[in-house]
């Protein structure tokens, strides 16, 4: 338990208490609990979008998850996303050479 205290003059005096969290068992118990309380799902669009940024600037891996994601289905674009990463590097570089920049 945490005790918050109130200083006036020479006295302190508590003004709350707060429970401390029980402690975790592991590391992956506390980010869970305390760091990442919510979940959120990335369409695979903007998911692509963030790897390319490895290889390409914002605006050109955008640009590329833009025609990558107009030319597959969803369904295509996921198993895209789960194969190797040279294989998704290699199927970007058609679709940058598309863009003729």
């Amino acid at each position: 338990m945490i005790s918050v205290l109130s200083f006036s003059g020479r006295e302190y005096a508590p003004i709350m208490n707060a429970l401390t969290p029980e402690p975790s068992e592991t590391d992956s118990d506390c980010e869970y609990k305390y760091v990442f309380p919510l979940r959120h799902e990335v369409s695979p669009r903007d998911y692509l979008k963030f790897i390319l940024t490895v290889w390409y600037c914002p605006e050109t891996s955008a640009a590329i998850a833009d025609l990558m994601a107009n030319s597959y289905g969803e369904a295509q674009l996921k198993e895209l996303l789960a194969s190797p990463m040279e294989v998704l590097l290699f199927k970007s570089r058609k679709f940058f050479l598309e863009l003729d920049i």
